[in-house]
């Protein structure tokens, strides 16, 4: 049991190692990482990187390689970016050490652990809930022992986007089940700490601990977290979506239009209320003096990382949006 967890915690951390190094890659590319703070830049490039995990892997299985090596060598293409990253790494953990919190910080930070203690207990049992058993969990595992992705002609839960589901093949493939009931863990508390950075830049340090708190605590997210649920995870990108918008409008800069639309785009891939979003999205867009520059930018970037799966259920179905049209 010990090697288990040992070989679950490892391949763990080397999913969430590439999803940072992917997600810097754009940070760096669209040189961002001028302008937003270093707490931004990391909780940023996970949730850049998260999505853009999902989106390589469907094209693996697409092809037809979900094996070892591939998923191995996908996992790793994405480690050397971290590099990128070492200032804002070594920046967190010297502030880490130095941070001596009391009164109301030490009641919060108390509570966090609190939280984050019955996290790691929910994520050493095996899943129980239906919705993961059935479904969520059950189609990566599918998708593993067939070595593809293959169509699910279920109308109420089987072709529906799945950007989120892909990035379980990788950790559940290499790690095994614990592997995947750790990684939905470590997910749900990056969600915490995107929301977290994002809240620093209106609220003081205790104000967005406590905004954390609620967050980390609110029984959806106990519940959704800790499972296959999807839900928990798309807040990463709802939540940089929209911020990314604000941004946008604000700064007139045309380089938060492209991260809004990969986190639309990245919604879109992972639900099909995901639609709804983005075109919410993209109409607050369109309210300012740039919307035709910045509106172009936000749906090109949407459409580019959000449309596989739509296109993957129209070559078998007819219907993109299986089964809304039938």
């Amino acid at each position: 049991i010990f090697e288990i967890i040992i070989l679950a915690i490892l391949t763990t951390i080397l999913q969430v190692f590439a999803c940072l190094g992917f997600g810097v890659a754009i940070i760096k590319l669209l040189r961002l990482d001028r302008i937003l703070r270093p707490d931004e830049v990391l909780t940023w490039s996970f949730g850049l990187g998260f999505g853009v995990l999902g989106w390589l892997v469907f094209f693996v299985g697409w092809a037809g390689y979900f094996s070892w090596l591939p998923l191995v060598l996908l996992i790793a293409s994405g480690l050397p970016f971290v590099i990128f990253l070492r200032r804002e790494l070594l920046l967190a953990y010297r502030l880490a050490r130095r941070w001596r919190p009391g009164g109301a910080g030490l009641i919060l930070l108390i509570g966090l652990l609190f939280i984050l203690a019955f996290d790691v207990l929910e994520a050493l049992p095996p899943p129980s809930d239906a919705d993961t058993l059935a479904y969520h969990f059950a189609l990566p595992k599918i998708f593993i022992e067939k070595g593809q992705i293959t169509f699910v002609p279920r109308a109420i839960d089987g072709a529906v986007p799945m950007l989120v589901n892909m990035t379980y093949v990788p950790v559940l493939a290499l790690g095994g089940e614990k592997a995947l009931t750790f990684w939905t863990m470590i997910s749900t508390w990056w969600a915490g700490a995107l929301l977290f950075s994002l809240s620093l830049r209106h609220l003081s340090l205790h104000w967005a601990l406590t905004a954390v708190l609620i967050f980390l605590s609110t029984p959806a997210v106990i519940y959704g977290g800790g499972s296959g649920q999807v839900e928990v995870r798309l807040a990463i990108f709802a939540m940089l979506c929209a911020f990314a918008v604000g941004l946008a409008i604000k700064t007139q800069d045309w380089r938060f239009a492209i991260v809004a639309g990969l986190a639309a785009g990245f919604f879109i891939g992972g639900k099909y209320t995901g639609l709804l979003f983005a075109v919410v999205a993209g109409c607050v867009m369109l309210c300012q003096h740039s919307w035709f520059k910045h509106g172009a930018a936000m749906a090109l970037a949407a459409l580019a990382v959000g449309t596989q799966w739509y296109y993957w259920n129209w070559t078998h179905t007819g219907d993109p949006c299986f089964p809304v049209l039938f």
